[in-house]
C-alpha cells in the first residue's frame, strides 16, 4: 500500500515534468488531442506492468486535458497537480495506515483465545 502511494508521488513528479515539455510545445487542437491519445493508449499498456511507470503519461495526459478545457496558467495548474497527488497520497497513506491498525486490534481484541 505505502510502496504504490510511493509509486504515484514519483511517477506524478517525473510525469509532471514530461507534462512542462509537451504543454510547451505549439500544437494544434487536432495534434493535442493525437497525443492524449497516445498517451491514453500508453498508459492503459503500462498500468498492470508497472505503475510507476504508467504515472509517467497519466499526469501529462490529464494536464494536457485540462489545457484543452481551460486555458490556464501552466505553472500554477503543475503545481496543483503534484500538491493533489501528494496531499492524496498522504491521506492514502493514513487511511491505510488506520485501517490495518483497527484490524489489527479487532483481531486481537477479538479472535485471541
Amino acid at each position: 500500500m505505502a510502496h504504490r502511494n510511493i509509486q504515484r508521488i514519483f511517477g506524478t513528479i517525473v510525469g509532471l515534468i514530461i507534462a512542462a515539455g509537451l504543454l510547451n510545445l505549439p500544437l494544434s487542437i487536432f495534434e493535442t488531442l493525437l497525443l492524449i491519445t497516445a498517451l491514453f493508449v500508453t498508459v492503459e499498456y503500462f498500468v498492470k506492468r508497472n505503475y510507476a511507470i504508467a504515472q509517467f503519461f497519466t499526469t501529462p495526459m490529464a494536464l494536457m486535458l485540462s489545457m484543452l478545457v481551460r486555458q490556464q496558467y501552466l505553472y500554477s495548474l503543475i503545481q496543483f497537480r503534484f500538491l493533489g497527488i501528494v496531499i492524496g497520497s498522504l491521506l492514502g497513506l493514513l487511511a491505510g495506515w488506520l485501517m490495518s491498525t483497527s484490524l489489527t486490534f479487532y483481531t486481537r481484541k477479538f479472535h485471541s483465545n
